[in-house]
Parts: structure tokens; sequence; C-alpha cells
């Protein structure tokens, strides 16, 4: 006999922790599946000996009140605040990130400072002349800072993340990313002419002493004690579907039946895995819905300190990593004392070189690679343990037609009436840890209030409601908003 409860929540992210816990405290009975065994999803936290490091880079900010409150309620003393400083490796020297005009005046060569200057007047003047609409992130990258700056740093770094030209990436990716608005931005900050606080120049964030996987256990720990099941190494394989109601899934073996269902496992999975099956045409448009895969290379060293910087962006493509983590300053507590630890985050997509590749030999070149870059010469030496891990939906990819694929897939789900699909798998949206725990609270409230998908798209298309004060081009939610009568 299939297992019954009011709502079954799939994926133990900060979405889908989020709306467990809100529907659980108002006592409907809840079942959270997650196919890891650990909670977190890309928030998770996992173990390399005696050093504990995060998915990539998870900071605690937001200007959403009711995200913040509920993080600081239920991690209490759990949290400290750090200060963040981050650098970019440009040409062999490393320079303050987000990029600062003194900064750049100081160590980039005058023949580049000026060519970089001229790019920028001469890109401005064009577009008064013949406006030039953003289509790539190409485009909106070279008509806010210049061809130059695009060519230097913007252009590789972008190719080295996707594995793609950015001529095929939509501007969209850089309108919800990129929280330098343009060249001009960066000086007015200098000149402190420029009010409000982004998130890409906040100097300041909350951090789990323990890694950012705590906030997720937090709310797995909170879900079972208000009466809620969170059950680990659960893959959903099937979700059965009666007219347009979801009325159970299967998931490793075990059937379970729900009244409502909330979804933040990739979307295109989840179309997948429809039975009856979705029509042949949609299936093959969620097969081209791709996403972009992490590796994460954890190594910990007999050394106090590797860098003073929470991250570096490392943007040559000579160089097989494209971000480094010290996670000492992240918090002491997620290394032993005296010793330090770095994660190296090497971008790929499943089944290339980079993903099949032995450990051993990624290992190899990672640690070359560190020498090379001459951020702590003999470093290598030092090497005491290593952890290899990798993330397959790690980032959804935006190439030109991906607003016409999620029309169209997302346009099928949103005819199931008892189905909510939200946080950045669940939405195909490249959004950030606050966006997916806001959505999660919207997800509970629409089960408990009944209403439209509508709010729960509009979360990280109008990114001023989490950025505070920026000018980021608010997406129309028309485009994501689907007639289904």
């Amino acid at each position: 006999m299939a297992n019954r409860y009011d709502v079954i929540v799939i994926g133990a992210g900060p979405a889908g922790l989020s709306a467990a816990l809100r529907l659980a405290r108002q006592g409907k009975s809840v079942l959270v599946l997650e196919k890891e065994d650990h909670v977190g999803g890309l928030c998770a936290t996992l173990s390399n000996g005696d050093s504990i490091f995060d998915l990539g880079g998870h900071r605690i900010i937001s200007k959403d009140e009711e995200v913040m409150q509920e993080v600081l309620t239920i991690m209490g003393d759990e949290l400290d605040i750090r200060n963040r400083k981050s650098q970019i490796l440009l040409k062999g020297k490393f320079f303050e990130y987000p990029l600062d005009m003194k900064d750049l005046l100081k160590k980039m060569p005058l023949s580049t400072t000026m060519a970089s200057g001229f790019s920028y007047i001469f890109t401005k003047i064009a577009r008064l002349i013949v406006p030039h609409n953003d289509i790539s992130l190409r485009d909106w990258v070279t008509n806010r800072f210049g061809k130059k700056l695009y060519d230097i740093y913007f252009g590789p770094y972008t190719e080295k993340l996707w594995g793609m030209n950015p001529d095929q990436i939509s501007a969209d990716f850089s309108s919800q990313r990129i929280s330098l608005i343009s060249l001009t931005d960066v000086l007015l900050r200098m000149l402190k002419l420029k009010k409000g606080t982004p998130k890409t120049y906040a100097s300041k964030f909350y951090y789990p002493k323990k890694g950012i996987g705590r906030l997720c256990e937090r709310f797995a720990e909170e879900v079972i004690a208000h009466g809620g099941q969170v059950e680990l190494s659960a893959n959903v394989e099937k979700y059965y579907m009666v007219g347009k109601q979801l009325v159970g899934i299967e998931a490793g073996g075990r059937e379970y039946t729900a009244e409502h269902f909330i979804n933040t496992s990739p979307m295109p999975e989840l179309l997948q895995k429809l039975d009856p099956v979705a029509p042949q045409d949609l299936q093959e448009i969620s097969r081209r819905m791709r996403f972009r895969s992490l590796r994460f290379i954890c190594c910990t060293f007999d050394v106090p300190q590797v860098t003073d910087n929470n991250w570096i962006y490392i943007s040559e493509p000579q160089y097989i990593f494209m971000r480094l983590q010290d996670l000492r300053n992240w918090s002491p507590h997620l290394v032993p004392e005296g010793k330090s630890a770095l994660v190296l985050e090497i971008s790929c997509s499943r089944g290339d070189k980079i993903w099949e590749m032995p450990t051993q030999t990624l290992l190899d070149q990672c640690m070359a690679d560190l020498e090379k870059i001459g951020i702590s010469p003999g470093i290598t030496d030092k090497l005491l343990n290593y952890a290899d891990t990798r993330n397959e939906h790690a980032y959804p990819v935006y190439d030109l037609d991906y607003r016409e694929k999620i029309r169209a897939v997302l346009g099928y789900l949103l005819q199931i009436e008892n189905l909510t699909t939200c946080g950045r798998q669940g939405l195909y949206r490249y959004n950030n840890m606050d966006h997916s725990i806001k959505m999660g609270f919207l997800a509970a409230k629409r089960i408990a209030e009944g209403g439209p998908m509508d709010d729960i798209l509009a979360i990280a298309s109008e990114a001023a409601v989490f950025e505070g004060g920026s000018k980021f081009h608010k997406q129309d939610t028309r485009d994501y908003t689907i007639d289904t009568n």
C-alpha cells in the first residue's frame, strides 16, 4: 500500500526544505525525498578528512527581510559575520573583485588602461549613434564595459565557465548575474557617488561556522521536529498522473501518494519521468535543456594560510580550475588548527573529458596550475589529503533559445494542478540561495492558500528585491506565465 501524505517535496535543498518547514509548522503531513545521501543540494557541505567544504561559495546575504529573519532565527549562534575579500587573476596579477578603479589604475599597464578606456568611450558613442539590443552575453558586456575588458576578462572567463562561445549565451545571464552595471558604475562607486550595495559589493556576510550545509541540516531538523519526514537516497523514478493531477510517485522501489507535490529536481528530468509520458516533441525539447557541471577538488595543506581571499577567479584558459576558495577565510572551524584547505572548482559537462578524468590526473594538473599561478610557492609539497566530488546540475545553460524551451516545458508542467516546481533546478533558473528559500516560502503559501505560480516565477527575475539598489533589468514575467486554459 502506498504511503499517503498531504505534501511530498522532491529535493532537500534550500527551496524544498524551506517549503517543507513552512508546511510542517502548519500541521500538514510532509515527506521530503532526496536522491543524495545528504541534504543541501548545491548548498551541501561535505568532508575531506578533518576538513569540511561546500559545493561552491554560498554567502548568507539578502535584502529580503522574511528570508533573513527565518535564517537568523533557525541558525542562532551557529552563524558568524565574515569579511569578504575576493580577487581575479588577470595577466599574471591579482586584481580586487568587484573591480576597483584605483586598483585597476595601479596594477594594469598604462597602455591597457588607456585602451580599455578608449574602447568603452567608443562603444558608448557608437551605441548612441546606432542602438544595439542585448541579445548575447557578448552584447551585454561589450555595451557596458567595452570590447577591451570583454576580451581581457569577461569573455575568457565566461567561455571557461560555460564551455561555449559567449555569442551563444543569452544576455539574460549577464543581467541576472553581473552586479557591475558598467564601467561608469565602477567609477561612480570609487568616487562614492553611487549608493546602494548589491551583493557583489557587500563587504560582510553571514556564514555558518560548520559550512553552508548546516543551514539545510537545520531546516531538515526542524521539519522532523514538527512531524515531517526526510528520506535520503530516495531518487524519484516515476511521477504518475491521472488527467491534470499527480496521484503518486515511485522512489527507491516504493510508491507514495499525496494531495500536493513540490518539485525542486531538474525541470527536464521531471518532464521525462511523467507517466503517462509527455508528448514526444516536449521530451526532445527537455533533452536540449542542458546543465553545466562542476568538479570540486578539496585539498588540505600543512600550512597555516594560503591566501587572505575568500575566493579568487581564474579566468585564463591555461589553468584548469576557474575559481579557488580558501576555507579558513570562510570559517576557521572548517579546517584543523594550523592547516589550510583550498577548494578548486572545475567547470565541465557530464561525460566530457574533464568529467571523466581520473582523480589523480585531475589532481596532478590542479597542483601544477597552483604552482604556476604563484599563489603560494611550494604549497603542493605540503599537500596532506584531498577529496574529489562532482555535481551534474550546477548551472542551467542560458543558450539563446532557452526561454522558448522553458515556455514549452514549463507550460506543460503548469497544467498539472497539484504540482508546484521551484528552485534553481526546478525552474531552470540561475538564482541564488536566498531566491530558492523565498521560492520555498511561496510554494508553501500557494499550497495553503491556493493561487497561481506568478509570485514564484517573479523571484530572481526582479533582482532589486534581493540585490538592493541595483539596476538589473526586470524581466517581463509574462515570458514565464503560461496560459493553461
